[in-house]
C-alpha cells in the first residue's frame, strides 16, 4: 500500500558492489549482481545523471594486509572494471593503509526510481495502482486485472501476503551530512572501512552534496535493545575515525529503513494460487539494488516457460513494495 517515496528503497544508500551483501545464496547472488551491474552502467552510458546512476571509484580499505589480499582475490575473478590497489592521500585514517577500488555504479534512489516510473509510463499499456492488498489478493488481481501473470514483488509484505514466515527484517541507518566536493575530490563511488571493530563503517555520496554515512545491520530480536540516537552516535563515530575528511561536517538529517530478508535467502519462484500463476520474487536482504537487473531477467525467463512449474536456485533480488 506504499507508494515508492515512502519504501526503504527510496531512502537507500544504494550503491552497486561485488559480491553482494548480506544475501544468500551467494553463488547465484553473484551471478546476478554482474548482470545487474552491467545495466547500471549502460543506464549512466545512455541517460546520464538524469537517471540517477553515476559510474565513480568504490574504494575498500583495510588495516592489514592480509584481510585485504583475501578481500582482493574475492573480487578479482568478478570481472569487475579496473580494479587496482592504492587508497588516496587524505581519503581514509593513516590504520587504513591497505585498499584497493574498482570502477562502480552508485544510485541516487530518489532520482533513479523516479526516472524508472517515468519510463515505464511511456509504455503501452502500462499503468500505476495504489492499494493495500490484502491475503489472497493474487488472485483478485488476475480477475479485476485480466492479468495472465502476477509477479510478487511486495518486499516484505510478502510475509503476511504469501503468507511466508521465513520472512524478516534487518534495521539499516544512515547519518546525512552536507559535505559539497567530496565526492568530486576523489571521483567517489563509495568508500568502506572493511574491519572497523565497531562494526559498519562506510560512505556513500547522495546528490548535491549529501553524503550518506553508514551503517546499522540490526536484527529484529537486537532492535528492541537500541535507540536511534544511540545508533546514529556510533555511525558518526566509526565514520569519523575511518573517513577524517567528514570531521564536523553538517549534520543535515538521518534515514531508517528495514532490509526485507528471508530464512533461505531469495525467493524466485512461479505458484499457481487458485486459478492465477504467480511469480514470487522477495527476500533480498540488503542487496536489493545490487542484483535487481539480474532477478527481473530471471523472473523474465521464468515467465516464458509457457506456464510450467519450475522451482529457480534461490539468491537475491531487488525490489521494493507494490
Amino acid at each position: 500500500d506504499l507508494w515508492a517515496d515512502a519504501t526503504t528503497s527510496y531512502i537507500a544508500g544504494a550503491i552497486w558492489e561485488y559480491p553482494p551483501f548480506q544475501v544468500e545464496p551467494q553463488e547465484q547472488a553473484r551471478k546476478w549482481s554482474l548482470q545487474s551491474g552491467e545495466v547500471f552502467r549502460r543506464i549512466s552510458a545512455v541517460h546520464g545523471e538524469a537517471s540517477g546512476v553515476r559510474v565513480r571509484r568504490s574504494f575498500y580499505l583495510h588495516r592489514g594486509q592480509a584481510a585485504a589480499d583475501e578481500a582482493f582475490k574475492t573480487m578479482e575473478g568478478g570481472g569487475l572494471v579496473d580494479l587496482r590497489w592504492g587508497v588516496p592521500d587524505g581519503l581514509a585514517s593513516p590504520q587504513l593503509t591497505h585498499g584497493f577500488s574498482h570502477c562502480a555504479p552508485v544510485i541516487h534512489m530518489q532520482t533513479f526510481l523516479r526516472f524508472l516510473m517515468r519510463g515505464m509510463a511511456e509504455l503501452e499499456g502500462v499503468s500505476f495502482v495504489q492499494r493495500r492488498l490484502e491475503p489472497g489478493a493474487f488472485g483478485i488481481l488476475s480477475v479485476e486485472l485480466g492479468a495472465d501473470l502476477v509477479v510478487n514483488c511486495t518486499g516484505h509484505g510478502a510475509c503476511r501476503l504469501v503468507p511466508d514466515t521465513s520472512c524478516y527484517t534487518v534495521r539499516g541507518d544512515l547519518v546525512l551530512v552536507w559535505a559539497p566536493g567530496f565526492e568530486e575530490q576523489w571521483d567517489l563511488a563509495h568508500a568502506s572501512d572493511e574491519d572497523h571493530p565497531g562494526g559498519l563503517s562506510y560512505v556513500i555520496p547522495q546528490a548535491g552534496g549529501v553524503v550518506a554515512l553508514a551503517g546499522t545491520s540490526v536484527s529484529e530480536a537486537d532492535e528492541e535493545h537500541v535507540t536511534s540516537k544511540e545508533l546514529h552516535a556510533g555511525i558518526l563515530q566509526r565514520i569519523e575515525e575511518s573517513f577524517p575528511a567528514l570531521r564536523g561536517s553538517l549534520v543535515c538529517g538521518s534515514r531508517t529503513g528495514w532490509r526485507p530478508a528471508r530464512t533461505g535467502g531469495i525467493r524466485i519462484e512461479m505458484e499457481q494460487v487458485g486459478d492465477s500463476t504467480v511469480i514470487h520474487n522477495y527476500g533480498h536482504g540488503g542487496s536489493g539494488v545490487i542484483l535487481m537487473w539480474g532477478c527481473a531477467t530471471a523472473v523474465r525467463d521464468l515467465a516464458g516457460q509457457g506456464g510450467q512449474r519450475r522451482v529457480l536456485p534461490r539468491g537475491l533480488v531487488g525490489c521494493g513494495a507494490t
